[in-house]
This record gives C-alpha cells, structure tokens and sequence, in this order.
C-alpha cells in the first residue's frame, strides 16, 4: 500500500514528468527523464516527503512505497538505510532503476556478472560515495551491486522502478571462494 505523500508544487511537477519519461518506452531515454526529474526536484531536499517515512527499522532498511502509478508502469520507494545497513549483491529482476539519495550517504559497488550454470561470479566495476542529490541508473544487464550506508548517520534513498520491485535476486557467497549462490527473495514494504 502507499503511503500518501504530500503534494506541494515540485512533487506534482515531477510526478508530470515521470509520467512524460515512462511514455518514451526505451529504458536509456526513460531513465534520463527520470533522472533530470530527481535531480530537479531534490535540489531543494526531500520536503515532498512526509518527515514520518524517515523512520527506520533496527533490523533491516526500510522500504515505503511513495506511489505506484494507475497503470503499474513505475513505482516510486523510499529506503531508509541506518548506520552499518545495507543489501548484499542483487540484480532488478530485470527491470531499469533509477535512485537519488535524498538524505546522507551511500556506498554503491556495482558489478559485472557471470553464470555458468549455478554459479556465478561477481567482479567489481565501480565504487562511489552518492551524497544528497545525487542519481544514479540501472539499466539491465547492468543491474548488479550492492547498496550500504558505511556512516554513522542515517540515510535514505528514493528509488523509481520499472512496474513495481516485489522480488529480485539476492547472490550470497558459496562454498568455493569467489562464487554466489543465487537466491530469489520476496521483498515487502515497511509501514
């Protein structure tokens, strides 16, 4: 279910635009108008977003759906990442994935992936620190990193998706050094 976000002037400008880049059907034209659309309406921080969906869980990051479009083209999260949280390595399921930190840092590593029946093997591509306003796109076979919050201070991100994300593929090291074990997970939303 999602929560009901309020609604000043940018958030209704951008929802206007997310709506004119999901129309473009190609994933590179649609995730740069929803990226120039994030980075727009963050430049002024996170207002749009209600101060209550900043609350984190002490177990895992917290994933608040914001909007899911009529249609289920698009959706749009908020994760709120506490201190030493973070994902292990994952893809999109395949669908593109657009991400803006709206609050604090985070560490992205993302990765080059290979499968050879059951196994796979990851080697790392790149490594930044994304601080407030910055955006950054997945666009699959790009889809594999990982996301953590490596500060002692909360964080959060808003995530656009293709349709909605309720699952994805979680890859956990495997017996032989340097390999994954592929493993589906459902994912939820946090109230």
């Amino acid at each position: 279910m999602a929560h009901p976000v309020t609604r000043p002037r940018e958030s209704e400008i951008f929802m206007v635009q997310i709506e004119e880049a999901v129309r473009r059907h190609d994933p590179t034209r649609i995730c740069s108008g929803v990226k120039a659309a994030l980075e727009e309406l963050t430049a002024g921080g996170a207002t749009w977003i209600p101060g209550d969906y900043f609350t984190g869980s002490e177990t895992d990051y917290a994933r608040k759906l914001l909007h899911q479009c009529p249609e289920k083209t698009y959706s749009i999260m908020l994760m709120v990442w506490q201190p030493g949280q973070g994902t292990a390595i994952h893809d999109h399921a395949g669908k593109w994935c657009v991400e803006c930190v709206v609050r604090g840092e985070i560490e992205i590593i993302s990765f080059d992936h290979t499968e050879d029946g059951d196994t796979h093997r990851f080697a790392e591509t790149d490594r930044l620190t994304a601080h407030t306003g910055e955006v950054g796109i997945l666009i699959p076979p790009n889809e594999y990193h990982l996301i953590r919050n490596v500060t002692d201070r909360p964080a959060a991100t808003v995530h656009v998706y293709e349709g909605e994300m309720l699952w994805c593929h979680r890859f956990e090291p495997a017996g032989v050094p340097g390999t994954f074990a592929r493993e589906r997970c459902t994912l939820s939303y946090d109230d």
